[in-house]
């Protein structure tokens, strides 16, 4: 039974769906099943590794309606897909790293520059970070991380 935050994390993914080639979940595909982390270990067979994806995306606040006021707005977050699928959209459960409020969408350079300070704690995670203590764990644990999918329309990518 999942009563914290951190039960959900640490919960199997599982698939709801017999067939090798039907997908319900990232955590029926190839890449979820085989990645493996900077030891060679297999990083979704290891509850303390948390698997993200990052969203990118612009959209108009005032409507897309013809000659209506265009001022985009870019929301980056963070979608933890360690989660059950029914929670890991909530907004609770999002990391929202940033938004990006100009008068144009951000160009390439806005956006690495933008993303460098979560590349760079990406990094950290990639290798793990000791959390003390954690709800279920009154020692700490080690926590990894990878980022796993990046998720937008072209300009994001």
């Amino acid at each position: 039974m999942i009563t914290t935050f951190e039960d959900a994390l640490d919960s199997p993914q599982k698939s709801n769906y017999e067939k090798e080639e039907c997908f319900s979940n990232i955590s029926d595909g190839h890449v979820w099943k085989t990645f493996v982390d900077n030891e060679n270990l297999k990083l979704t067979d290891n509850p303390a590794s948390l698997v993200f994806g990052l969203y990118i995306d612009c959209t108009n606040p005032h409507g897309s309606k013809i000659g209506s006021k265009s001022i985009p707005i870019g929301v980056i977050p963070l979608i933890c897909f360690n989660l059950p699928p029914e929670q890991r959209y909530q907004y609770q459960n999002l990391f929202f790293y940033g938004f990006t409020p100009t008068p144009k969408e951000p160009t390439s350079d806005q956006l690495k520059n933008l993303l460098k300070p979560l590349v760079s704690e990406l990094q950290e995670l990639w290798v793990g970070i000791h959390f003390t203590p954690t709800a279920r764990f009154n020692n700490g644990r080690l926590i990894k991380a990878a980022l796993l999918l990046l998720i937008g329309d072209i300009p994001s990518l």
